[in-house]
């Protein structure tokens, strides 16, 4: 993890690593049928749209202008973006928080890219989860 003018960049080299055994690697692409453009229901596309907006204006407008049909793993991939960002801001003094919860996103993207679906109760989860398929 890196921690960059106040947002924080994950990487993840568990292909590299040997750590994902023989599936294909978490960051392939999907397939050109497959359907990106739709959120798993409306109101996670909203949720992802409302995070960015409260917490990354600049890239919510940026968003804006984009194809509609680009819009919705943009929206996706940026709330995602602002709520790993925040983990080292809410976990100040006590690491072990912050641990646990890159601990579960990395699990939610294994997850995603094993069985195409999401934990329940993640909206911006959710919203990664179509942006892949």
């Amino acid at each position: 993890a890196v921690h960059e003018h106040g947002m924080l960049r994950l990487t993840w080299r568990r292909a590299a690593a040997g750590r994902c055994g023989s599936r294909q690697s978490p960051h392939a692409l999907p397939s050109a049928t497959s359907s990106s453009a739709s959120f798993a229901t409306a109101a996670d596309r909203a949720a992802c749209m409302e995070l960015v907006k409260q917490s990354d204006y600049d890239y919510f407008l940026v968003g804006l202008l984009l194809p509609a049909s680009a819009q919705t793993g943009y929206f996706a991939t940026r709330a995602f973006n602002v709520e790993t960002g925040t983990i080292i801001d809410s976990v100040r003094g006590n690491v072990l928080p912050g641990r646990v919860r890159i601990q579960w996103w990395r699990d939610v993207i294994d997850q995603i890219y094993e069985s195409g679906t999401p934990p329940l109760g993640s909206q911006v989860a959710a919203g990664l989860a179509a942006a892949v398929r």
